[in-house]
């Protein structure tokens, strides 16, 4: 047998869709193709199965877009144990037993959030249990290692899970009790309180919760395996309803790309996942399951550029928030600052801090809403009247201007901070040929952010993929 070595392997909820797959993520972890031999494990729920599981929830506590999936979710699993074998390890009613007994404490749980996660976090629980019973199957030492057995501590946000400090070395003590030829496998998107209750990531938290798994371990390596060979220079997808464009692939890029690229839209990645692998100078790897010999995309903490630009993201639903006064700009300023420090408080972040035409704000529509921002504006509004009695007046008559329906396209690279005035013309032309108007709202060393108006009735940012297909065609033109 390979030497099992200090790399943790993240699969996806497509990588891990059925039998087949899970046999090849299985290959992937033992060395089968390159000889190396992936000592943890981090899974996420196969594909549909969150989502069958939200509906399922929504079903039971009745709200509405619930539906009763129980069915789909004990087949899927039920399929994927009898496809691989694992009849006379586990019963093929494992899943439909477990899925009863969190479905049917809605009854006891009054908490309707913390009923939910629990549910919601079945599906990797399932297969993190089933993935170790494949690994011995094949003739292997495997351990399950869940969030309750090994200290993996978060906040009780529940649907926002936040990793507590402790939990790193707590992780690490644990590997640590593992034989030498011992994999483990962990479950992705959950992990619990100190006091015992389940809480999940963000959607897509299990390449987070991988991260963490690779600072906690302290790994040399951590691969996070998808269905496809890394990551585009351009995301979201721009191709359909007649348009075909083949994007290029990233072959190597850093940590601070990655957080901007992310955050601007790319999809292959969640946001958070970047963080706790930096921390320790873990290099991370976006690979393919379905073609493993490929080598993906690389993200480390620093690389010679390659071209003037990494990648392009776009990305919709933001909200923009401005406070215009010519004649008291000290004063609009306070008002910004005020409001963003208010929804800070209620967890409520902006995506972006924009200086252009006076500050304003950039939030994403999912998490601002109406109620809380005018919770803000009264805050603010009574807080400056307080500070600075000579405004009151001026306060009174402050209107927000407050507007739905943006999109955001950014453009990063490394290799644009010597070439500022090449870059500039090339979003410009970009944005010309594109025929769609965008505000340059964010300039620094290596990016530019835009911010697109789209029609209110449009269900995709279309305007913004436009210009995200323009920009592509000025920095890789072949």
């Amino acid at each position: 047998m390979v030497t099992l070595e200090n790399v943790v392997a993240k699969f996806g909820g497509t990588s891990l869709a059925d039998a087949k797959g899970v046999r090849g993520c299985v290959d992937i972890t033992i060395g089968k193709f390159d000889g190396r031999a992936r000592k943890s494990v981090v899974v996420s729920a196969p594909a549909g199965i969150t989502n069958w599981l939200i509906a399922l929830g929504r079903h039971r506590l009745g709200e509405g877009g619930g539906q009763d999936t129980s069915r789909e979710i004990a087949q899927r699993f039920a399929s994927i144990i009898q496809g691989y074998g694992l009849e006379g390890q586990v019963s093929e009613d494992y899943v439909e037993r477990l899925l009863r007994q969190r479905a049917d404490a809605s009854t006891s749980i009054k908490n309707h959030a913390a009923y939910k996660d629990q549910l919601h976090a079945l599906g990797e629980e399932a297969m993190a249990t089933i993935f170790a019973l494949a690994l011995r199957k094949e003739g292997l030492q495997a351990r399950v290692l869940m969030p309750q057995d090994i200290g993996f501590y978060v906040t009780s946000t529940f649907g926002d899970a936040r990793v507590l400090p402790e939990s790193f070395a707590n992780i690490g003590k644990a590997a640590k009790q593992l034989g030498a030829n011992e994999f483990a496998a962990y479950p992705g998107y959950f992990a619990v309180t100190k006091e015992g209750k389940i809480v999940t990531f963000e959607r897509g938290g299990s390449d987070t919760v991988g991260s963490i798994i690779a600072n906690g371990v302290g790994a040399d390596f951590y691969e996070k395996w998808t269905d496809q060979d890394g990551i585009g220079v351009l995301s979201p997808s721009v191709n359909g309803n007649g348009q075909s464009i083949n994007i290029q692939r990233i072959g190597v890029m850093t940590y601070e790309e990655a957080v901007l690229l992310t955050n601007a839209g790319f999809r292959v990645l969640h946001p958070d996942s970047i963080k706790p692998a930096k921390e320790k100078s873990i290099p991370i790897a976006v690979r393919n399951s379905m073609n493993p010999s490929h080598s993906g995309t690389v993200i480390i903490d620093n690389a010679p550029p390659s071209s003037l630009a990494t990648g392009i993201a776009y990305k919709g639903g933001f909200v923009s928030v401005s406070c215009w006064n010519p004649y008291d700009i000290e004063l609009r300023n306070d008002v910004i600052s005020g409001l963003r420090a208010e929804l800070s408080k209620k967890g409520i972040r902006p995506a972006l801090i924009t200086s252009q035409n006076g500050e304003s704000l950039i939030y994403d529509q999912e998490r601002l809403n109406s109620a809380a921002l005018n919770d803000a504006k009264r805050s603010v509004f009574a807080r400056l009247k307080e500070e600075r009695p000579e405004a009151a007046a001026e306060v009174n008559t402050m209107q927000l201007n407050v507007t739905y329906g943006n999109s955001l396209v950014s453009v990063v690279g490394r290799g644009m901070q010597h070439n500022r005035r090449t870059v500039d013309e090339r979003v410009f032309e970009g944005i010309r040929q594109s025929g769609v108007e965008a505000r340059l709202v964010g300039d620094d060393e290596i990016s530019r952010v835009l911010l697109i108006r789209e029609d209110p009735l449009a269900k995709e940012p279309e305007n913004a993929k436009r210009v995200a297909v323009g920009l592509y065609k000025q920095f890789f033109p072949n």
